[in-house]
């Protein structure tokens, strides 16, 4: 059995002798609305939390081996907690201010200060996480110490050095992007992390002591916002939330099949681009034979001759199509042709031509009628060899006279080229030499 072509040109180049690496996937770009990706991310990202506390909450007490007060209400309790219940602590220093030329110390604290719900939106070209603060209490906590001698202690005097931090949100964009064949967002830095809050100075005295307190407050404010900024970026930059994230995403978008691989994400409008790759699944449906004809129902020939067969075979993709193909012989005698390889290649459905031949010895001076057909094998992405036959097609050869003294059908192909070749989309390769006789 022989492949030729017909349309081929005479000199074959170095590319159609070897045989491609066929893809089992194909790519494909589908459109999904933001706020179908936003619903997704919230969903992926609810138990994010963030908790500011720093004040101990206790007065002060004199230590008995020294008789002198610890004047400090320092108890670091801040945290960064993602959706999977990983907390991550961090320290928010007390602020220290000296009030006037008197040996007094005004100390601030942040206090119980608790993230209470998140949401994500779309905006712009990409989403917002924010973060919303409860704003029940009294969020910066004030003391006061005194020196006396040597020795430091809290202040007698009772007045309100507290103040409120209301209306808090942290707000964190986030630029979706295809991450472990899912979407989840790009890393986070500070730049992309916001924190803002109402200041408000609860006492009098303190707004007349020069706006005291007011400045103390803002400096507070400025650290807790600069704090947030980075523990927020670094804790959401971590790869672990983020492949978490790109499985969720996924299997929340119906879009977006479960054995689909994300490979990129662009903004369009108020759609995302996402580009995904997709297995194709090659089975016992995939390959099937159009027709395999004999191109002379009848023929006169010197011997030894070849009958030429026509065979059309369809796929309904053309991503890593391959296996073998024989010819199996009917009549006058039966036998195969040895297994040949096959391929196709291109996209999509489609289907390609090739001219089979078998080789034909004989004498005697009346007709005989051969039976023959094609088999085609191809392996499935499931592991699974696959076989098709086509119809067997019936012809009649004549060998002239005084041109061969026997007759026989060859079991092999023909004398084979001088170099394998593959041509697309539908090609047999390596005809083996004729079986002897």
């Amino acid at each position: 059995m022989k492949y030729t072509a017909p349309l081929m040109a005479a000199a074959l180049t170095s590319a159609l002798v070897t045989t491609p690496a066929f893809a089992t996937s194909e790519t494909k770009t589908i459109t999904i609305p933001k706020a179908a990706v936003a619903a997704a991310f919230n969903t992926a990202l609810q138990g994010t939390q963030i908790r500011l506390d720093n004040y101990g909450g206790k007065e002060p007490k004199k230590k008995k081996s020294t008789n002198k007060y610890e004047v400090s209400w320092l108890a670091q309790e801040s945290y960064v907690r993602l959706p999977g219940g990983q907390t991550y602590k961090f320290d928010i220093p007390e602020r220290s201010t000296k009030v006037g030329k008197l040996s007094r110390y005004l100390r601030h604290y942040v206090s119980d200060m608790n993230s209470q719900s998140i949401q994500v939106g779309a905006h712009g070209a990409g989403l917002d996480l924010t973060l919303h603060f409860e704003s029940q209490g009294r969020e910066i906590k004030g003391k006061c110490i005194k020196k006396i001698v040597n020795n430091w202690s809290p202040c007698k005097n009772k007045l309100d050095r507290d103040m409120q931090l209301d209306n808090a949100w942290v707000k964190v964009h986030l630029v979706p992007v295809a991450h472990k064949g899912g979407i989840s967002f790009k890393p986070v830095g500070t730049q992309s992390v916001d924190f803002k809050a109402d200041l408000k100075v609860l006492t009098k005295l303190c707004s007349i002591a020069n706006n005291l307190c007011k400045n103390i407050g803002n400096a507070i404010y400025n650290k807790i916002r600069s704090t947030v900024r980075q523990q927020i970026a670094q804790r959401l930059s971590s790869s672990a939330l983020r492949t978490a994230v790109a499985t969720q995403v996924k299997s929340k978008l119906n879009q977006i099949a479960s054995n689909w691989e994300v490979t990129k994400v662009t903004s369009q409008g108020s759609n995302f681009l996402v580009t995904v790759t997709h297995p194709v699944p090659i089975n016992g449906k995939t390959v099937s034979i159009k027709s395999f004809k004999v191109k002379k129902a009848k023929q006169s020939m010197s011997c030894p001759g070849k009958v030429e067969f026509s065979a059309t075979v369809h796929a309904s993709h053309r991503h890593g199509i391959a296996g073998k193909v024989w010819l199996e012989y009917l009549a006058p005698t039966k036998g195969t042709s040895k297994k040949q390889n096959w391929s196709m290649g291109g996209k999509g459905a489609g289907s390609a031509t090739s001219t089979l031949t078998q080789t034909w010895q004989g004498k005697g001076l009346g007709y005989v009628t051969g039976k023959t057909r094609m088999v085609i094998q191809w392996k499935g992405t499931n592991g699974k060899t696959y076989t098709r036959k086509s119809k067997p097609v019936n012809f009649e050869r004549r060998c002239l006279p005084n041109v061969t003294d026997r007759f026989s059908v060859n079991n092999g192909a023909g004398t084979p080229p001088s170099r394998p070749v593959q041509i697309a989309p539908f090609a047999i390769k390596n005809p083996e030499k004729a079986a002897p006789q």
